[in-house]
């Protein structure tokens, strides 16, 4: 495929080179071809500064490098070329043209730190909130049951077997919760997925990390005050009750 010739708006080309096909610029369409553009230089005039440019750099290279050496290049620009008709070379040459190298990640979403920051914060304190839910369900759950659990401990259930049968009951709801929450969450990333670039929106450490949080507040506050309960005299439980 190299090398071999083809025709584009009547011009002979030729093949130098071929992209895999998950080849993506940033944000926009992928094109069929893609031509080298090449100026006329006898046609070429200082101003022409509204082509941006991409380039990566070699290991170890920094922007400052960059920087110093694309500043050496500005002067023999300004001597290479003519000015455009009515503007003197002096106007170039005092104005004192100086290259601004940056990151690609700066064009393509800016600066968006703080607002990523502010958007994760709010994202933790909704599942700190969902987590004191779950949490107060379960306690509220376990306290509505002290009265059976006394009974039960009257009738000689161990303490161990109590504290068990409730954080299996608490890790079953909870469980359900979680299944269902992942099942929404995947049909809500479907849809916002077009709205991505170059995220996936099916990371697996967001789901598994959010699901051991939940279900790990959920175990202490079934374990926590089943077992507290279940170590209370059944005589006076019955009694309070």
């Amino acid at each position: 495929m190299i090398g071999r010739p083809i025709i584009v708006d009547g011009k002979a080309r030729e093949i130098i080179g071929v992209l895999s096909k998950d080849f993506h610029f940033l944000d926009r369409e992928d094109a069929a071809l893609y031509l080298p553009m090449q100026w006329d230089r006898s046609k070429t005039k200082l101003g022409n500064f509204s082509f941006p440019g991409v380039a990566r750099l070699k290991p170890g290279v920094t922007l400052a490098q960059v920087k110093a050496d694309l500043a050496r290049l500005v002067p023999i620009a300004v001597r290479s070329f003519p000015s455009p008709d009515g503007f003197p070379l002096s106007l170039f040459e005092k104005v004192q043209m100086n290259p601004t190298p940056r990151p690609l990640k700066q064009d393509v979403i800016g600066d968006v730190g703080n607002v990523l920051w502010v958007l994760m914060s709010s994202i933790v304190v909704v599942l700190l909130v969902a987590c004191a839910n779950v949490a107060n369900l379960l306690l509220v759950r376990v306290e509505g049951r002290r009265q059976e659990l006394a009974v039960r401990s009257a009738l000689g259930a161990q303490r161990e077997k109590l504290t068990a049968m409730f954080v299996r009951q608490g890790l079953w709801l909870t469980g359900l919760g979680v299944a269902i929450g992942l099942d929404s969450a995947f049909l809500t990333m479907r849809l916002v997925s077009s709205l991505l670039f170059n995220v996936s929106p099916m990371d697996p450490w967001t789901y598994i990390l959010t699901s051991v949080c939940v279900v790990s507040i959920a175990w202490l506050a079934c374990y926590l005050p089943s077992r507290r309960a279940a170590a209370v005299d059944p005589t006076l439980a019955l009694r309070a009750e």
